[in-house]
């Protein structure tokens, strides 16, 4: 990303630029609009500059509508400032900017895409196969059962690692700068997806996750989500819906008989599998399974039947038996894995899924696409100057129209890409 930048200053003069900051800013527009950078910038209007008029300096007058730089379609440019600049209002030329708030001027022309810190989470079922299978670092002798790769919660914060936003909460991202990196999705309060990598060396519980309606009764969450099996050991299979016939009746029975298990649906499990679980469907992974989980922003689940297990603690984990049977869909019999129509795999309101075949270099976001959350199964893959192999996870922004893919040294890759559908 290019960046200019205005210097902090508690008078709030107007020489807050240094000499080498405009020009990186003159330059940029002169390179985008090949006009002359001491004349054309910005920075000539009112407090930006040396005080000069609009219609002198400014290059609004270039499009022949004083303060609008609506017809420059071939960069995109986000006005950001601080606060402590009380008084000091935005350059008449840049009416058609984004005034977000009093901070920084960042001339938006990502060149790489956003890597963010991955929080790992502790689980029972958890193991160590993120470090031996993607290499990741592992806190020492953690059973890691979870990596989560974006969220955007209360108790958990996706952070930037790399570039000049590194150090920002995608919270922040999402509240401050949506439209340039997000495009034009639905509004909510929080980022909508959360991203996660699950390392399942032991079945993880019974569980369900509350319908809308339900969670709203319950004063929980719903919560629909995608498994994609990465990684899979043999016999791998994961439990999805009942079995034909399975009444709410004799499900009652086989909870105080502990045989739950067995008026589940199995569903064998190898690399490549995949299936959408909607709110409401019984579920649970099987172990040996290394899942991409692809899920609305939700934390809301309700244990029906945990193995008759510990948790990390020593002490058996709650169960929500209550709340589990208000939520499960009791009509809900045997449901298929997913198919891919293309390379889409999911299409839902929620969210899209696409599975990419990356043996040639081809665009990251195509015209359609508000942004997109990728994750690389096999292979490595370049963005930019940046190199990603299994197990990474990266976003490209909207505002990156100029990145592509294409596969390290020539050998053919394989990657998810996840994005949210564009409002009406």
């Amino acid at each position: 990303m290019h960046i200019a930048k205005r210097a902090h200053s508690p008078s709030g003069s107007e020489d807050h630029l240094d000499h080498r900051r405009r020009n990186i800013l003159a330059c940029f527009l002169t390179a985008a609009l090949g006009r002359d950078a001491e004349r054309d910038t910005p920075e000539a209007c009112g407090p930006w500059g040396k005080g000069g008029k609009l219609g002198t300096g400014c290059p609004a007058r270039h499009s022949g509508r004083p303060g609008s730089f609506s017809d420059w379609d071939d960069f995109r440019l986000a006005m950001i400032y601080d606060t402590s600049l009380a008084g000091i209002a935005p350059p008449a030329c840049a009416s058609s900017f984004k005034v977000v708030g009093w901070r920084d001027l960042y001339v938006m022309e990502l060149l790489e895409p956003l890597i963010f810190e991955p929080l790992y989470m502790e689980r029972v079922w958890g193991g160590r196969r993120l470090e031996s299978v993607f290499g990741r670092k592992l806190p020492t002798g953690a059973v890691i059962g979870e990596s989560w790769e974006l969220v955007d919660r209360l108790e958990a914060q996706s952070v930037v690692h790399n570039g000049p936003l590194r150090g920002k909460m995608l919270h922040e991202l999402w509240t401050d700068h949506r439209a340039e990196l997000f495009g034009g999705v639905r509004d909510s309060e929080r980022f909508p997806l959360l991203v996660k990598i699950l390392d399942c060396q032991e079945v993880l519980s019974v569980q369900v996750h509350p319908p809308a309606q339900t969670a709203k009764l319950l004063k929980g969450e719903p919560k629909s989500e995608m498994w994609y099996v990465a990684r899979a050991e043999p016999d791998a299979e994961i439990f999805a819906g009942l079995q034909n016939g399975v009444t709410k009746e004799r499900f009652l029975h086989a909870l105080e008989a502990g045989s739950v298990a067995d008026l589940l649906h199995r569903i064998p499990t190898q690399e490549d599998f995949f299936i959408f679980i909607p709110s409401g469907r019984l579920h649970a992974i099987g172990r040996g399974n290394l899942i991409f989980e692809i899920q609305q922003n939700s934390d809301t689940t309700y244990r029906v039947f945990d193995w008759n297990r510990t948790g990390l603690d020593g002490k058996p984990r709650a169960l929500h038996i209550d709340e589990s049977l208000q939520s499960i869909l009791w009509d809900d019999f045997e449901p298929a894995p997913g198919a891919p129509a293309g390379e889409r795999l999911v299409e839902d309101s929620l969210f899209q899924v696409n599975r990419l075949e990356i043996d040639a270099p081809r665009d990251a976001l195509t015209a359609v696409d508000a942004f997109g959350v990728f994750g690389v199964l096999r292979g490595s893959v370049r963005v930019g100057t940046a190199t990603f192999g299994p197990g990474a996870f990266f976003v490209v922004p909207h505002c990156a129209t100029n990145l592509r893919i294409e596969p390290e040294n020539g050998t053919p890759a394989r990657l998810i890409k996840t994005t949210l559908p564009v409002a009406c």
